[in-house]
């Protein structure tokens, strides 16, 4: 049975299409932490933070494009997450995932 590829699926091009229409897709992501094998990283975007949360067999930098991202190989789980700064404190948005069981 093929595995199912990240770059195939729907939350991949809703979230591609997301950062596209918020202009981040050629920015750069900055790395935030690491814990239970999951990278994240994370963009602002005037009020708003993007957070990317990816379980992937690669290989990380601290910093990464948006774009780079969204298309790494061997996805395992990858969340996109969407917070809006409000009276200083972050409110989400919105938000999807991707996860491969097994």
């Amino acid at each position: 049975m093929k595995e199912i590829e990240f770059k195939d699926t729907v939350e991949y091009k809703e979230i591609k299409q997301e950062c596209y229409l918020e202009g981040i897709l050629n920015k750069t992501a900055h790395f935030e932490c690491y814990s239970d094998n999951i990278f994240t990283y994370s963009i602002m975007n005037n009020n708003v933070r993007h957070q990317f949360s990816v379980i992937a067999e690669e290989f990380y930098l601290s910093e990464m494009q948006v774009i780079e991202l969204i298309n790494l190989k061997r996805v395992k789980y990858f969340e996109h997450s969407i917070e809006i700064k409000d009276d200083g404190e972050f409110k989400r948005l919105n938000g999807m995932v991707f996860t491969i069981v097994g």
